[in-house]
């Protein structure tokens, strides 16, 4: 999973909480703010659906992953999730249907209404997925991959984007303190993203960040510890931990680097 895959998510908490009502929003819409889906905008004009909101809470409503079989090695299993794109219906068409409506809000605040046309499959790093074409015009791009613009949802709720913060900033001092202070025998931990929510959620910003400290002396390649997480920051300074996780990798970060908040 791309990391800029997973800062999106972190917006679904401003869609979540928000409470801001447009007036200008649809009926239909209106009656979708309880419970909506949230998809990836791509530069191609498709949306990739990855998420349902309802009764309060986030699901994915599609088949639970297998688990392999048992490996000798280790006395834990290993959980593979299925490709979406194998199942034979996409998850998201529901009760026959598919959503027509998205909106879509960019980086600078503009909201944009989508129309999607029909179901297809799209590359998704080397796997398939089911995804929505939609009247957005399409964007040229260098990159041999899709690229992501950002969120929209069936909902209309304005999306806010997470802010890069600079590393010689006084909070990024401050969460890196904190981060060496969370994590054992991480002193010389270096922080190397940090994002942060634009406004305030129940009087605290969301951070995410990603701090990594090297462990051995190998000079070409060393291995590297890696810290990823979520925290909250109040009005007072106060910092609290949502949710971590620290593995061994390599120079070139291959494995899991991904968190879930």
């Amino acid at each position: 999973m791309s990391r800029k895959l997973i800062l999106t998510v972190a917006l679904l908490f401003a869609l979540a909480g928000s409470q801001e009502v447009n007036e200008d929003r649809t009926e239909a819409a209106r009656d979708d703010a309880s419970q909506f889906i949230v998809a990836i905008l791509r530069a191609d004009g498709t949306l990739v659906p990855f998420a349902q909101y309802g009764n309060g809470g986030w699901m994915n409503p599609w088949p639970k992953p297998r688990q392999s079989a048992e490996s000798i090695y280790t006395e834990s299993t290993e959980e593979i999730p299925p490709s979406l794109g194998d199942l034979p219906e996409p998850w998201f068409k529901q009760c026959g249907k598919i959503p027509k409506r998205w909106y879509f809000w960019s980086s600078a605040g503009t909201r944009t209404v989508l129309n999607a046309d029909k179901v297809v499959q799209v590359e998704n790093h080397s796997q398939n997925n089911w995804a929505l074409t939609t009247d957005f015009p399409k964007q040229n791009t260098d990159n041999t991959h899709h690229r992501n613009l950002g969120i929209a949802a069936t909902a209309d709720q304005k999306i806010e984007p997470l802010i890069e913060i600079r590393f010689d900033a006084a909070e990024a001092k401050e969460l890196t303190s904190f981060v060496r202070q969370a994590f054992k025998k991480a002193e010389t931990a270096e922080l190397k993203t940090l994002y942060r929510s634009k406004s305030r959620l129940d009087g605290e910003y969301l951070y995410y960040f990603e701090a990594e400290q090297k462990v051995s002396a190998n000079r070409d390649c060393p291995d590297i510890s890696l810290f990823q997480g979520w925290t909250t920051a109040d009005e007072l300074g106060g910092m609290g931990m949502l949710d971590s996780r620290q593995f061994l990798t390599d120079c070139d970060l291959k494995g899991p680097s991904f968190t879930t908040p």
